[in-house]
């Protein structure tokens, strides 16, 4: 038996006697997989968006002060990566639909004056998270328990080893249902112990398990969470977690229905061992 209680990127004996896919997985992803397929093209597109970059809509709902700058290119991704040729100008709906010309050139909307621009991407920004949390709050919800992983940087409100909270989650969370997905890029800082996540998810949990092809990044098998979910944290400890490091490009799904285009990659490098505070949790919506 392997000493690692926790082990991600890398497979071992303990993994094979335990198989990520469970009935209650499958069936997760079977139901979703369904669900999002019958979306129209523009809810599909809100969902992908998301993969593709996640951190100014999540500073926004943490209410982190977020340079406006950076919000106004977040504007001018949304209305850049929606491939108007493909998917056509009249399946933008209200209240999007007001500002199709920046759609078509996202030009002209990096040409308005600073207040205006800051004034689109708020309006934008509300309008898509509210958007991105119904269609989460409206997919199946889980039939059976399962678990999702996550690492995390500290934040306020989470214990000490030891320790036990109910932390209320200001921002979405992406997670993952398969315990070998390769979770050390998202780690801000491979000195830092701190924070592996063991999510147990009840049935009937609101959620999203995101796929190829709405899913930029597909390898990381992504389980979204909505905002305002609680995480109530029943144990916390210090514990070894091996990990490969990851270096490189990589691709991303970007059509048809989205293009294929090189980002960067997180080959699997050498295999390290971290120290880090493991939560044990059990999630997810507020009472």
């Amino acid at each position: 038996m392997s000493k690692y209680k926790h082990v991600f990127g890398v497979e071992t004996e303990i993994e094979k006697q335990n198989p990520v896919m469970t009935p209650a997985v499958s069936e997760l992803l079977r139901s979703h997989m369904r669900y999002i397929g019958n979306l129209d093209t523009w809810s599909q597109y809100i969902i992908w968006f998301y993969t593709m970059g996640s951190g100014s809509v999540n500073r926004f709902l943490a209410k982190i002060p977020l340079d406006l700058k950076i919000q106004h290119w977040w504007a001018t991704r949304f209305f850049s990566y929606y491939n108007v040729k493909l998917y056509g100008i009249n399946n933008i709906p209200e209240p999007y639909k007001v500002y199709k010309r920046f759609f078509e050139n996202s030009k002209g909307f990096e040409k308005l004056p600073f207040n205006v621009q800051t004034e689109i991407s708020t309006f934008l920004m509300e309008t898509y998270i509210n958007n991105l949390q119904t269609l989460i709050l409206q997919a199946p919800k889980t039939v059976g328990p399962i678990t999702l992983y996550k690492v995390s940087s500290q934040y306020p409100g989470l214990p000490v080893a030891g320790k036990v909270a109910i932390v209320e989650q200001g921002p979405f969370n992406s997670t993952t249902w398969d315990k070998r997905v390769n979770l050390s890029m998202f780690l801000p800082n491979l000195n830092v112990a701190c924070c592996y996540w063991v999510l147990s998810i009840a049935p009937g949990t609101s959620l999203l398990a995101i796929d190829a092809p709405v899913d930029a990044y597909p390898e990381e098998r992504e389980v979204l969470l909505p905002y305002g979910s609680v995480f109530d944290i029943k144990e916390a400890h210090i514990d070894i977690v091996r990990v490969k490091v990851t270096t490189g490009k990589t691709e991303m799904q970007f059509g048809p229905p989205y293009v294929i285009g090189e980002v960067y990659q997180f080959n699997a490098g050498d295999t390290i061992e971290l120290k880090m505070l493991t939560y044990h949790a059990n999630c997810c919506q507020k009472k």
